[in-house]
């Protein structure tokens, strides 16, 4: 038996799991501005490796820096399996326990 681990809806990865089961993207950039995130790629691995998970990466190239970063996005499927999770494992610090 898998147990997964309760998240509160405080938590990063929580608000970050919200806000792509939404149908939104996100970069690492938005993910800083948005959640306070400095490691979007540790927290999409968690995500990942915890509730399993998958997401859809796209390489961006900024056209004036050059610099590449990639974009996550949920395909609709996997949108309502997110949705889901964060039914089941998301808690408020109320509840939690």
């Amino acid at each position: 038996m898998v147990l997964f681990p309760k998240i509160s809806k405080k938590s990063q990865n929580a608000r970050i799991l919200d806000y792509l089961s939404k149908g939104y993207s996100i970069t690492p950039l938005e993910a800083l501005e948005l959640f306070g995130c400095m490691r979007l790629t540790s927290r999409m691995h968690d995500l990942r490796s915890f509730y399993g998970i998958t997401f859809d990466e796209e390489w961006i190239k900024n056209k004036r820096t050059k610099k590449h970063y990639k974009a996550f996005s949920l395909s609709e499927k996997n949108q309502e399996v997110a949705k889901d999770i964060y039914r089941r494992f998301c808690v408020d610090e109320a509840r939690k326990g």
